[in-house]
């Protein structure tokens, strides 16, 4: 009996894992704090989503957003992934404490990128064992 084809739809299999795995490293993010204005952060950083503090401290995530006058404007709620379309939200300047953006965090990635690499080479050694033909 041939086992080569399996074997190698499982090791294709457990590659195609592997690579999907790697594809959420982009997800070791951590909301980090500005030190500088609203404003700033916009024109500096041009971030897609930021996370507002209200000087009640109520915390809003609005997605792309952007200041008229003295107002920040963005959209809330919705699907990340285009699903919903979320509430157009508007804030005052003068009641915004804080602004937070996303950042990746290197020492989780770093975590999840060796992690993932140990247990995709643990999968691999034992279909490799797992087929090795008794004789």
């Amino acid at each position: 009996m041939d086992r080569t084809l399996p074997h190698r739809q499982r090791l294709r299999s457990a590659m195609v894992w592997s690579i999907l795995g790697t594809n959420c490293v982009g997800a070791c993010t951590h909301w980090e704090v500005q030190s500088v204005s609203p404003q700033q952060v916009l024109e500096t950083r041009h971030p897609e989503k930021i996370r507002v503090t209200r000087t009640d401290r109520t915390e809003l995530v609005l997605s792309q957003p952007r200041i008229e006058s003295d107002t920040l404007y963005g959209v809330s709620g919705g699907s990340s992934r285009g699903g919903g379309q979320g509430t157009a939200e508007g804030i005052p300047l003068a009641d915004v404490s804080r602004v937070a953006i996303r950042r990746v965090d290197p020492a989780a990635t770093a975590g999840l990128v060796v992690g993932s690499g140990a247990v995709v080479f643990g999968i691999i050694v034992v279909i490799a064992l797992a087929t090795i033909p008794e004789d």
